[in-house]
């Protein structure tokens, strides 16, 4: 079945809810991105970092036959492939050669089928997390004033959680909580896998084949505690860069102390995961040094100048309501699919099918746009319109 949503070429949910899009390769490589629809949020206040810990377990659980892990099944079929855990979902992805595919779905596949991690490696994934924390705390200072800017704007304490989870937190989860939290959230119907490779046919039928057999809703339910949800926020699919400096130029009038063009400029480099630096140098400007990163990690300016316009025009034009989340979430497929890169691509098509997927989403990014008179934005693309050769 199709949903209204098409993201790629092949766009088909299978009998248990599995989401997989497809589309041809314009590189001799594959890309595959396989997206959880839970993150961090869906940590409770007494397991802070679970979700985090479920991904780095699924490197280490023994699933196949020959009970290597999982990170080396990957290595020897060629693939360079890395995860991220957001708020909203948790994100596994990879290139390889073409002639692998079959191989690296079997073996994504088999990380969300099961779980199998034994003490020792929980222990290990506990302190690569901690190594993780401190090199991420030498790296750069903490985001104390995004927090504080986010408290006093009354902002939920789940939109500024850290999802890496704390020493108290992580020390405090077992093998339960993982096994429990793998069973409830990597489940058929909460996950999209987006492929490119040469041959989308071939891809779509062998993604079909390793992904038979992951356990649906009624499975999950039967077997573990069911917890209310929280609203959540959607992770945007807009690309990073020069988008960021006309984000903040709309939200200036409407907004002075510059929170919609926080959360804007959050978003749209979330993906890359240098988001949390944004708000570190106060409210944002377009010569503040957030700006400035986020213009620097932009590989192709001009293109995102093309794409902008066209994302700000189709915002600009669509009617109120339904029509205008419709085009705020079609602007950001096309933006962030202009970034010339697989790895790129795969991910984005399967974070806004999952998302889009979500009526229950709290969308504080359309909040922060809806707070930006639609004249502003039309005015933004003008703007565009004229620097562009």
């Amino acid at each position: 079945m199709t949903t209204s949503l098409a993201v790629a070429e092949r766009d088909v949910r299978t009998d248990a809810g599995l989401r997989i899009v497809v589309s041809a390769s314009r590189a001799p490589q594959i890309a595959v991105a396989v997206v959880v629809g839970s993150g961090s949020r869906a940590d409770t206040a007494d397991t802070a970092g679970l979700a985090h810990l479920v991904e780095h377990c699924t490197y280490r659980s023994d699933l196949s036959e020959d009970s290597r892990a999982h990170s080396t099944t990957l290595t020897a079929a060629g693939a360079l492939f890395g995860a991220s855990t957001y708020p909203d979902t948790t994100e596994f992805f990879l290139t390889a050669r073409p002639d692998n595919l079959a191989g690296v779905l079997a073996a994504e596949a088999r990380r969300l089928k099961t779980l199998s991690v034994r003490v020792e490696m929980l222990d290990l994934e506990r302190n690569a997390i901690e190594e993780e924390r401190a090199a991420r705390a030498g790296a750069r200072a903490a985001d104390d004033l995004w927090v504080q800017h986010l408290r006093r704007h009354g902002a939920p304490g789940d939109v500024w959680h850290d999802g890496y989870g704390d020493a108290a937190g992580l020390s405090s989860l077992d093998l339960e909580d993982i096994v429990l939290f793998h069973r409830e959230h990597y489940r058929a119907d909460n996950i999209v896998v987006a492929i490119e490779a040469p041959s989308p046919d071939e891809a779509l039928a062998l993604a079909r084949d390793a992904f038979e057999g992951i356990p649906g809703a009624d499975a999950a339910a039967s077997a573990v505690r069911v917890e209310q949800s929280v609203p959540t926020v959607v992770t945007a699919p807009f690309g990073p860069g020069v988008a960021a400096s006309v984000a903040a130029r709309v939200c200036a009038v409407a907004d002075p102390d510059g929170y919609a063009a926080h959360l804007i400029v959050r978003a749209m480099l979330a993906p890359l995961g240098v988001s949390s630096a944004v708000g570190r140098h106060g409210p944002l400007s377009t010569g503040s040094p957030d700006l400035a990163l986020a213009v620097a990690v932009q590989p192709d300016p001009r293109s995102a100048l093309y794409q902008l316009r066209g994302a700000l025009d189709s915002i600009a034009g669509a009617g109120d309501g339904a029509a205008t989340d419709a085009a705020r979430t079609r602007a950001g497929i096309d933006f962030a699919l202009g970034l010339d890169a697989p790895v790129t691509r795969v991910r984005t098509r399967a974070r806004t099918a999952k998302l889009y997927d979500r009526p229950d989403l709290f969308d504080r990014l359309a909040e922060a746009l809806a707070r930006c008179p639609r004249e502003r934005i039309r005015s933004a693309a003008r703007e565009l319109n004229e620097v562009l050769p």
